[in-house]
């Protein structure tokens, strides 16, 4: 009777090895990037305006297998804007999904309609949800908040966003006194000329 158990016990033992070395071998493809925030198969903080190509350029592939862009099931070109909603392909059969910074509806752009479906979204009119609501995510601390609806003006308006050297402007800001309270919530100090 004890055979029978320690027969049991080794098949039991050598079911648990293979599971975890098939779990090893057949894991998920890991990537590394110093450009993008990866958390929960979501990569994050991919800025309005990256093409494709510029995208699979700041990411590397632990395996090597292939990486590709798709939007639905179509791949995308090497010039087409990356916008929330794509997916990243590696290999065969691993997907991460792609959320651009403040793009809320997925048509890799920054518009207006951005700023007025967060701002129904944080006034639960509407819901994003998924990967839309990781995108409105615009300081990636996992919280939909006021800090996020400011940092979203500031890239629709052209602003640098605090932590980086670059301003997003291309032309010149005429600031009117009736916007300077707006831009006073920005964070921005205006000192008008004396007349």
């Amino acid at each position: 009777m004890k055979g029978k158990y320690v027969k049991k016990a080794f098949v039991l033992a050598i079911f648990i090895m293979i599971t975890l070395l098939s779990t090893t071998i057949f894991a998920a493809e890991s990537i590394v990037t110093n450009n993008y925030i990866v958390k929960d198969n979501v990569i994050m903080k991919v800025e309005a305006g990256t093409t494709v190509e510029q995208f699979l350029n700041n990411i590397s592939v632990n395996s090597g297998a292939s990486k590709s862009v798709y939007k639905g099931n179509t791949q995308a070109t090497a010039s087409e804007l990356v916008g929330t909603g794509m997916l990243l392909g590696i290999g065969t059969d691993t997907t991460y999904n792609i959320a651009v910074r403040g793009d809320a509806n997925g048509d890799a752009k920054i518009t207006a309609t951005d700023l007025s479906l967060f701002k129904m979204h944080y006034t639960h009119i509407a819901s994003l949800e998924g990967i839309y609501e990781r995108a409105i995510d615009i300081n990636f601390d996992d919280k939909i908040s006021g800090i996020d609806l400011s940092l979203l003006k500031m890239i629709l308006v052209g602003l640098p966003l605090p932590g980086t050297d670059t301003p997003v402007i291309d032309g010149d800001i005429t600031i009117l006194p009736e916007t300077t309270n707006y831009v006073k919530e920005l964070g921005i100090t205006v000192y008008w000329p004396e007349e």
